[in-house]
């Protein structure tokens, strides 16, 4: 898993990079593979910050940190799902 302040282009179900991983073998033995933009609302202005204090209280339900939104996308990428 990737996640970067910057653009992780191209988008959609049907774009993907031209290169997966490392290596081909990776691909090929259908390891997954997750790119996460990671937007701030600070980094549109300007201001950018490597790593994001871990936050001990929050202001409401969507209120987040790095680590909160990390941890909900790895959850939201285990979820079953109908085929």
């Amino acid at each position: 898993m990737k996640r970067t302040p910057y653009s992780v282009e191209p988008y959609g179900t049907d774009h993907y990079p031209n290169l997966l991983g490392p290596s081909d073998l990776f691909t090929k033995e259908a390891f997954i593979f997750v790119y996460q933009g990671c937007s701030r609302p600070l980094s549109l202005r300007g201001h950018f910050t490597d790593v994001m204090p871990h936050k001990t209280h929050f202001s409401g339900p969507k209120d987040t940190d790095e680590s909160t939104d990390a941890y909900d996308a790895i959850d939201w990428l285990g979820e079953e799902r109908p085929e």
